[in-house]
């Protein structure tokens, strides 16, 4: 399989904070690298995911609930990250829909 973003992140945008997991693809012998963070809403706060977004040289951003992620969709795109919503969230009887 062809790995199409070797440094990636995928992004859960609330009205508090992110959750954040940027993925490094390992090469020859180093493994694959799978961080999770959790960041809060305010303005320092998403320039500094920002700023660790690009120090990790993360080139894709896939981010969910489109309600809350306009502040961190213009930082990525701001820092020259490919960032795309990957859908609203639904929450209902236990279940969480990706519409």
């Amino acid at each position: 399989m062809e790995v199409v973003h070797p440094r990636c992140a995928g992004l859960d945008v609330s009205k508090r904070d992110v959750k954040v997991c940027v993925r490094i693809q390992g090469r020859g012998s180093r493994p694959t690298r799978a961080t999770v963070t959790t960041w809060g809403s305010t303005t320092r706060q998403i320039l500094a995911l920002r700023d660790m977004l690009v120090a990790e040289g993360v080139g894709m951003v896939v981010i969910t609930d489109a309600r809350s992620a306009d502040a961190v969709m213009s930082s990525a795109h701001a820092a020259g990250v490919e960032a795309w919503l990957a859908g609203r969230v639904v929450r209902g009887s236990g279940n969480v829909i990706l519409e």
